[in-house]
């Protein structure tokens, strides 16, 4: 157990990742010609906000602890 303050927060949004790009799955295969712009942006916005923001609070978090270390 890591003792992440915002682990259910951080779950919550991932699950929620989870399911928009599923419903950009679904959208892509009944012909949406504008989902890949659409799924672009998401991903670009994902890419900078979350993984370069909310992970790597969650990295820094874990390996203050010393949960991440290989020994």
């Amino acid at each position: 157990d890591s003792e992440y303050p915002d682990f259910d927060k951080h779950k919550e949004v991932h699950e929620n990742f989870r399911l928009k790009i599923a419903s950009f799955i679904d959208r892509h295969n009944i012909g949406d010609e504008t989902v890949q712009h659409e799924l672009l942006d998401y991903l670009k916005g994902w890419l900078t906000h979350h993984i370069q923001g909310d992970d790597a609070k969650y990295v820094s978090h874990i390996n203050d602890r010393g949960y991440g270390d290989e020994n």
